[in-house]
């Protein structure tokens, strides 16, 4: 059971999410529904990890990577010397599990460095990053009724009566898959690990924290230069510049000037090309 009486707190390291460019951060087709690398807390460890497991999980599908038991218990170690500290069958927090996620990482992967990012949950920027394939650690609170919901058809679906907040708190991560939005719980062994969330935005703002974490790699966020060169290929690709609409396609699509010159230059070549 995690610290179900913590309060949000951030550190000064974190990223806010109105820094974030989404035009300059490359789509994400490694995940846990592309390579189902999963682990269950349970056995790993104890029920006390699950925020240190649910950033291992989504590492482990970004970069496809196994991590060992010994692995996790040097990170759990380290946790332990922490301040607050983390503390068998009680837990740890979220933005501490968060910090050392991208401290240890980055340590040990120097060509394959992440930033993390505070994303307000169930934002249009949270549901943004999640159809660019990312993957977003959050936090939940919740009863029994919301066990049963799951336990029923791998779905919450019932209705929110007044609020659902218990003693039970657990961090897990949140995917799109196919346009829905699912879940993925530690608990391999559990009714489901996998389910999706079918409530409106408000019912589930009454149970789940209202900040999450993004973890991006570095590799995958793109300078202008880079989005713009990226975006010039594309449109040669789609004939942009030479199709009979091209005047409408390229004021219409979301081009930076820069761009939108390139094309007008290369469109007046190819008519005077013939």
């Amino acid at each position: 059971m995690t610290y179900f009486w913590t309060v949000e707190k951030y550190n000064k390291q974190d990223y806010f999410a109105w820094e974030l460019n989404l035009n300059l951060i490359k789509n994400q087709t490694n995940n846990f529904f592309k390579n189902k690398i999963a682990y269950n807390q349970a056995l790993l460890w104890n029920n006390s990890i699950c925020t240190i497991i649910a950033w291992i999980w989504i590492l482990s599908n970004y970069f496809d990577k196994v991590y060992t038991k010994e692995e996790i218990f040097k990170i759990v170690d380290i946790a332990r010397t922490e301040t607050p500290p983390f503390v068998d069958w009680k837990g740890w927090r979220l933005y501490k599990a968060v910090d050392l996620n991208r401290q240890t990482w980055n340590k040990q992967n120097p060509d394959n460095q992440i930033i993390t990012y505070k994303v307000d949950t169930f934002s249009d920027l949270f549901y943004d990053l999640l159809k660019k394939g990312y993957h977003l650690q959050t936090w939940f609170s919740v009863d029994r009724q919301y066990r049963q919901d799951k336990k029923d058809d791998c779905s919450i679906n019932w209705s929110v009566k007044g609020s659902w907040l218990w003693s039970i708190g657990h961090s897990v991560y949140i995917g799109i898959d196919n346009n829905k939005t699912y879940v993925i719980d530690s608990y391999k062994w559990a009714w489901c690990n996998k389910y999706s969330l079918d409530l409106p935005k408000k019912e589930l703002q009454k149970f789940f924290f209202s900040s999450s974490y993004a973890f991006i790699p570095k590799n995958m966020m793109m300078t202008q230069l880079e989005k713009d060169i990226s975006s010039v290929e594309q449109a040669i690709k789609l004939w942009i510049t030479n199709n009979q609409q091209n005047l409408i396609d390229i004021k219409k699509w979301n081009y930076t000037q820069d761009v939108k010159t390139i094309l007008f230059v290369m469109r007046s070549y190819d008519l005077l090309k013939g």
